[in-house]
């Protein structure tokens, strides 16, 4: 199962069956520990009898939703997963709260557009998104780092996309932006070695968003700044030891 239709799917139909643990092991191998196969049963339990299963909605690469319906009435189930097919989130929600992503109100898409980009060479690059407003440079710009787990480059969870929000809301008031996905859920499959370090899951890409920021034609390399998220707060004094040319940090809830 590589798709996350697959995925979600199967994962209805082993809560069907009763089959709990084996859903515990569809989780990606950092997030299994702290999900128990009695808190999923419960919680499967709670919605009531299953009546019947809709037409799954994918959501980009890494989220389905599926349209289900209980004896408690109709929901949607949203599952994120990996590249390997591997649960990173597992939500129930009311119709209303899995309606796909929106801009925010404070963003406005007629002032800056956006590029793919890739971080890094070789087997573990990964791919990227710069913002770019439609303004006169040198800009300044920021680097945005994820939380813990294997985040794709908008912090997607459910329908909540924090960092494409902050993206477009800083590119609207004159701000490039790079995010980018982490190298876990890009190469997760290919991360087996036991001594991959934290600083291994951070620097190489952070250090190489930095960079290319540096030789981008709308920023001024005098003003690139990192902001971290959650882990990715913890780990950005890092990248500022690592990388010099970091003009400052915003670190939000870092340990």
């Amino acid at each position: 199962m590589t798709t996350p239709t697959e995925t979600g799917l199967a994962v209805i139909e082993l809560a069907e069956a009763g089959d709990f643990a084996k859903i515990r092991d569809m989780f990606a191998p950092q997030l299994r520990a702290l999900v128990s196969a009695d808190v999923l049963r419960s919680g499967w339990a709670a919605q009531g009898a299953l009546s019947s299963v809709g037409t799954p909605v994918a959501d980009g690469d890494a989220v389905v939703r599926i349209p289900v319906t209980f004896e408690q009435g109709a929901t949607t189930v949203v599952l994120a997963v990996d590249d390997a097919g591997l649960l990173t989130g597992v939500q129930v929600l009311p119709v209303e709260a899995a309606e796909p992503w929106t801009p925010p109100d404070y963003a406005d898409e007629a002032t800056f557009d956006e590029q793919d980009v890739t971080l890094g060479s070789g087997p573990l690059a990964v791919p990227g998104t710069v913002t770019v407003p439609r303004r006169c440079a040198p800009l300044p710009a920021v680097v945005l780092l994820a939380g813990s787990g294997p985040n794709d480059r908008d912090e997607t969870v459910g329908r909540n996309k924090p960092f494409k929000d902050l993206a477009w809301g800083l590119a609207s008031r004159g701000i490039v932006v790079l995010r980018f996905d982490k190298v876990t859920l890009a190469h997760g499959r290919e991360l087996t070695d036991p001594a991959f370090t934290l600083a291994d899951e951070y620097l190489p890409d952070a250090k190489a968003a930095v960079r290319l920021l540096a030789e981008h034609p709308a920023v001024d390399a005098s003003r690139i700044f990192v902001l971290g998220h959650s882990l990715g707060g913890t780990v950005a004094p890092r990248v500022a030891v690592a990388e010099p040319t970091v003009a400052g940090l915003v670190i939000m809830a870092g340990g």
